[in-house]
């Protein structure tokens, strides 16, 4: 059996990783699928040209092979549109964003949550595991109310919402989403960076634990 090609040997030292990070969380053991939301407006474009948004693809499928024994990824991309692209796998994640995203779908549109996110929720398995849904964006909501109102809906389900914001955005909506009334339980984390690659899996990771303890206790799990 020959050696691994380079982007095989890259994705093992991430699922390493991963696991790594899921092990020092405590969460060994924890199944989850995850599902990522990728923001393709045209405000996006550089995050695109310079890798970045591959590389936070791959770190979602390392992720998604610790916790899940699917080993893949659903992805939906938005901009005001919705888009279901094809699942990223192991086999399929090399150059995967540039290939089923940027060839097949022009950057570029406004800033729209609220369909991408029922979307996003329709690929939840709802199997008994968790749903874990990574989302990315560069801007603020067009669709603020409905938005939040989804959010508020389905707080009841076990599915916990990852928002990263990525450059200078003030992100108001997404920071506001921690103290949302009217939910049964927390279900929205929010992290910032500059740059999608800067996240390491424990700012992936960031509230997920906080989460599944609050969701047991309010019985949504």
């Amino acid at each position: 059996m020959g050696q691994p090609g380079g982007h095989e040997l890259k994705m093992k030292q991430q699922v390493e990783l991963a696991s790594k990070a899921v092990s020092n969380l405590g969460l060994n053991g924890q199944k989850a699928q995850v599902i990522l939301m990728l923001d393709c407006s045209g405000s996006m474009q550089s995050r695109y040209n310079d890798g970045s948004v591959q590389t936070l693809a791959e770190r979602a499928l390392a992720l998604a092979m610790v916790f899940d024994d699917d080993q893949q990824v659903p992805v939906i991309a938005f901009d005001s549109r919705t888009i279901v692209c094809t699942p990223a796998t192991p086999d399929t994640i090399q150059g995967y964003v540039s290939r089923e995203i940027e060839r097949k779908h022009q950057l570029g549109g406004g800033t729209n949550y609220a369909n991408a996110m029922n979307a996003a929720f329709k690929q939840w398995n709802s199997s008994g595991e968790v749903g874990l849904i990574i989302a990315v964006t560069d801007g603020n909501a067009d669709d603020r109310r409905a938005a939040e109102q989804l959010i508020r809906e389905l707080s009841s389900k076990p599915v916990f919402w990852q928002w990263l914001g990525v450059g200078n955005e003030s992100f108001d909506l997404l920071r506001s989403l921690d103290s949302l009334p009217n939910r049964k339980v927390d279900n929205a984390g929010f992290f910032q960076v500059r740059s999608p690659s800067e996240l390491d899996y424990s700012g992936l990771l960031n509230e997920f634990p906080k989460y599944l303890v609050a969701a047991r206790q309010a019985g949504v799990l």
